[in-house]
């Protein structure tokens, strides 16, 4: 077989293997990416219960800041839940005897504080 030939074909079968590895790799990172992330979430609103519940025990007017720090994905918190939603999947977490304010917090990096204003309702709210 000519060499020129035989070096032609190994840079036609270098290419395909590269292109499938890439058409079929970075869909399977990307989901990854999003699965991680949606953990990330879900984690911001384990960390978020956990600390409006202590603070549910302190006097009215008693807050709490907290900076929380996401790159996709939306957390909301309304009526008596708080949820992170990505295109991936949506956690929530509802609270039988707590309201809360009406906020939504887009991806980036937020400090919310949140204020006891009664016994069964949090004022939430985004620090600037």
């Amino acid at each position: 077989m000519n060499p020129v030939v035989s070096a032609v074909l190994i840079i036609i079968f270098s290419i395909t293997i590269l292109s499938l590895v890439v058409n079929f790799g970075l869909p399977i990172l990307d989901e990854k990416k999003s699965e991680i992330e949606f953990q990330r979430g879900r984690n911001i609103v384990n960390l978020l219960s956990v600390e409006i519940s202590n603070l549910m025990s302190k006097p009215i007017n008693s807050s709490i800041e907290r900076e929380i720090e996401f790159s996709s994905g939306i957390l909301e918190f309304s009526d008596n839940k708080i949820s992170f939603s990505t295109t991936f999947d949506t956690y929530e977490r509802t609270f039988e005897n707590i309201q809360f304010s009406n906020l939504t917090v887009l991806s980036g990096k937020t400090k919310l504080r949140l204020t006891k204003k009664s016994r069964n309702f949090v004022d939430v709210e985004v620090v600037r």
